[in-house]
């Protein structure tokens, strides 16, 4: 006997049309490789990640260089020496950690790229410890955090102190750094409306004390003064300070 006929597949209803909404920008990378000038070299954040037993997962970030030269070199042999050692510490102290803590702990940070000219290369990076929260996989609990900056001459891959960018004593570039500082926080005093900056009473004697002359990076239009979050006040931009090269120009050692 002849096979049945089946009945066409009737085709499905289209689905009722959602809400029109605005469109949404496309995710960015956490950094963009940089090749600025003549001269300049390719800049890119290298990721190492793992985990220690179930106690412990690892996100590394340093910056990896791509170009020739003894500098180039020598700066990412600095960065290896760097993710060699947070790489041990999530080993070590972190496991140790998250074992007396009876936790599940995370360690990542952040890493940018704050200028490359092919000349000078300047770093700013974050580390953390977080807690896990049971259950969720969500962070919880920062258990760390350090932040750490790095400017280098990209030609030999020196890393550079104040002293080399000042051509002046210490005292002397310390006291026009904190003096600025003290003019941004005086021409910026804040006020009682939300998300307002609340400086510390005390916050122009704080301005020299808790001054520390190698936390800084360099852009190309600032010398950036950082401190520890929350030793001068609280708010958004409390705890680093962009000084124009004008304001410096007398006593600068370098070309910016």
């Amino acid at each position: 006997a002849a096979p049945a006929e089946q009945a066409a597949p009737q085709p499905e209803p289209a689905p009722e049309k959602e809400p029109e909404t605005e469109p949404q920008p496309a995710p960015q990378p956490a950094h963009t490789p940089e090749s600025e000038g003549e001269m300049g070299v390719t800049v890119d954040i290298t990721e190492k990640s793992g985990s220690v037993e179930e106690s412990v997962s690892y996100e590394i970030r340093v910056p990896a260089l791509e170009g020739a030269g003894n500098g180039a070199a020598a700066i990412n042999a600095y960065y290896e020496g760097v993710a060699n050692k947070l790489h041990d510490m999530a080993y070590g102290e972190v496991y140790e950690q998250a074992l007396d803590r009876h936790a599940v702990l995370e360690r990542g940070g952040e890493c940018t790229v704050e200028r490359n000219d092919g000349k000078l290369l300047s770093v700013r990076r974050s580390v953390a410890v977080y807690e896990m929260q049971p259950g969720t996989g969500e962070l919880n609990v920062g258990v760390q955090y350090s932040e750490f900056t790095e400017t280098f001459d990209v030609e030999t891959g020196g890393l550079l102190t104040p002293g080399d960018i000042f051509d002046a004593e210490q005292a002397v570039y310390t006291e026009r750094l904190v003096d600025n500082v003290r003019r941004y926080i005086r021409e910026h005093p804040g006020s009682d409306s939300p998300g307002s900056v609340y400086w510390r009473p005390e916050w122009e004697t704080l301005a020299a004390e808790r001054f520390d002359p190698n936390r800084f990076y360099l852009t190309r239009d600032a010398y950036v003064v950082l401190y520890e979050e929350g030793e001068l006040g609280e708010g958004m931009g409390t705890d680093e300070f962009h000084i124009p090269w004008r304001q410096l120009a007398d006593i600068l050692k370098i070309e910016v």
